[in-house]
């Protein structure tokens, strides 16, 4: 009966061990197919079909519309160097206030008044233009006409915004200057 239980222990081992290497086995099975699967399916991406290529779509501005585009971009980084002599200009009109009469300040306070108009309406324009980045599908919903004409609509109106904020910090500049041994050296 001794006898029978040690071979009954070593019996039970031998079927675990046998079921361990066939599972084992199965597992590896498993695992070196579903290897061989996922190499196989990058060596298919790697090596595209005709097929299966993407389709290259149209760019979205014509050259004309680009260039246009990009004129609109130039005059505004243009402009937009303009805001710290705004501010520049604004903070020398304050002080100034601060020590001039009282009729002098009316025009020193006009002054402040369109240099913040001028400031505001950069903000404004950069606010509700529709750059290409953010508004795709607007463009992709235009004709190349009302893209031209959004384009030099907009062109425009920076430049008129550029020539604002300019007078505007001229302006202040020849104020400070009357007031000022060293005006605030900027445009």
């Amino acid at each position: 009966s001794n006898k029978n239980s040690q071979y009954s222990g070593a019996s039970v081992s031998a079927i675990h061990g046998l079921f361990q290497i066939s599972l084992f086995s199965t597992m590896t099975r498993f695992y070196l197919g579903f290897l061989i699967l996922l190499i196989s399916s990058l060596a298919a991406c790697d090596n595209p079909t005709k097929e299966n290529q993407p389709v290259e779509s149209a760019p979205l501005l014509s050259e004309k519309a680009q260039n246009l585009y990009t004129e609109v971009g130039m005059v505004h980084d243009t402009a937009m160097v303009l805001m710290a002599p705004i501010e520049r200009t604004q903070m020398g009109i304050r002080k100034t206030l601060e020590y001039i009469g009282e009729q002098e300040k009316e025009m020193g306070l006009q002054l402040l008044t369109d240099l913040t108009k001028a400031g505001e309406a950069m903000m404004d324009w950069m606010h509700n233009f529709k750059g290409i980045e953010l508004h795709e599908e607007d463009y992709q919903n235009k004709t190349e006409a009302e893209i031209l004409q959004y384009l030099e609509e907009q062109k425009i109106a920076m430049e008129q915004i550029d020539q604002q904020m300019s007078s505007a910090i001229e302006e202040g500049q020849a104020y400070l200057r009357q007031y000022s041994e060293s005006p605030i050296k900027d445009k």
